[in-house]
């Protein structure tokens, strides 16, 4: 069995996107953020960062010829290891391979065999680190996710899929649901020309991304957060990735407004047959009672189903626009692999802290659900549970 899948390494970036590139035409099934033209331009924030060497593993079926699975990785340096990671560069939402015709149907049961291929490719690594992956890709078992040693990550992927038209998948959300939606879009119109259109030029797409830019460091440095978008190499990575990609459609950034002045901007990417939202923000302030986040997003996929796109990823993070908007959670998983005994030490020490994370989580459950009771107990007396989790409609 081990015999039967064999993988090769393909090393720096012109092999690496020249492989993925050559996996795609023969068919092999992937996320955006694995694809050559996102990998190009992420590789560019590796590159800027001194984090290591871009690497291709491509795994063959010896029995049929056929191509199982290739994956994009950065092989480099640190704390004294040598590390195999997938090419994050802090924008990538899933680490996943792109996935051939090869790929074995019981993939259980070959999974232990593909694994040794694409390990013992990588050579004298330390540790190889996955996180963030998924367990299927369009609908197809990656394999690397069934590791005995894999475990959930602390995200989860959020996704819809829309059978008939957005407006009867609004009906389909309920009653309330399509209440609101209804209320929202004619209170904008009562404000003014509401106008919802995909940016066409690079002027429209630069201005409009850096509008986006504003709103959302605003909004996270008023709320205290650490903001990591508004680095130098991360905040060129998305407009460069915009203005390279906009005539091709791989990059969109759609923009609503109300005469003229625009009050949500979205920037997605769409890949074989599948739209991901990657960034969103709004106006606020006056606007906020109208959920302007909620309605580009309903533009959005409006503009998509139109184009047959009827798979829509809304990324990791767990907001109330995802839920409101009738997102499915998905199971993603984290691998890290001790690969020398020089990586065991990390390795025990990775696993260490998410089995303290996992009961850190147990505990804050635990918690909620004792106020809840606690809230409950008490309506008796007058008190009432605090409602709403604070977090941005957008």
């Amino acid at each position: 069995m081990r015999d039967r899948f064999v993988a090769r390494r393909f090393n720096g970036r012109d092999n690496v996107l020249s492989g993925l590139s050559a996996v795609v035409a023969e068919g092999a099934a992937g996320l955006a953020f694995q694809s050559a033209e996102w990998i190009e331009h992420a590789l560019a924030i590796i590159q800027h960062r001194g984090i290591g060497e871009p690497v291709l593993i491509r795994i063959d079926d010896t029995v049929t010829g056929e191509l199982v699975l290739a994956m994009p990785l950065v092989v480099g340096r640190r704390r004294g290891l040598t590390f195999a990671e997938g090419i994050d560069a802090s924008v990538a939402d899933y680490c996943a391979p792109l996935v051939g015709h090869g790929m074995p149907t019981d993939v259980d049961a070959v999974a232990g065999a593909i694994w040794s291929a694409f390990s013992g490719a990588l050579g004298d690594v330390d540790v190889i680190a996955l996180d963030k992956i998924p367990e299927a890709v369009v609908g197809k078992a990656t394999a690397l996710a069934a590791h005995p040693l894999a475990r959930d990550s602390k995200f989860r992927g959020n996704r819809l899929e829309i059978a008939d038209t957005v407006d009867a998948f609004v009906a389909l959300r309920g009653k309330r649901y399509r209440k609101e939606a209804e209320r929202c879009r004619r209170r904008l119109e009562e404000m003014g020309t509401v106008r919802f259109r995909r940016m066409a030029s690079a002027a429209e797409a630069e201005a409009a991304y850096r509008q986006l830019e504003t709103w959302q460091r605003e909004r996270h440095l008023d709320a205290g957060h650490v903001y990591c978008l508004d680095e130098p190499d991360i905040r060129h990575f998305y407009l460069d990735l915009a203005l390279a990609h906009l005539d091709t459609g791989f990059v969109s950034i759609f923009e609503l407004a109300v005469d003229d002045v625009p009050i949500a901007i979205l920037y997605g990417t769409e890949h074989q047959g599948t739209f991901t939202l990657l960034r969103i923000a709004d106006a606020g302030g006056v606007w906020k009672p109208v959920s302007p986040g909620r309605m580009v997003v309903l533009e959005m996929m409006r503009y998509e189903v139109a184009r047959d796109v009827r798979s829509i990823d809304m990324g990791i993070g767990d907001y109330p626009f995802k839920r409101w908007i009738g997102c499915e959670p998905y199971r993603l998983v984290d691998l890290v692999v001790a690969r020398s005994i020089k990586g065991r030490p990390y390795v025990a020490l990775d696993r260490l802290k998410s089995w303290a994370r996992r009961h850190e989580q147990l505990r804050r459950a635990f918690q909620q659900i004792k106020r809840f009771s606690q809230g409950r107990a008490g309506k008796s007396g007058g008190s009432e549970p605090r409602d709403g989790d604070g977090q941005d409609e957008s």
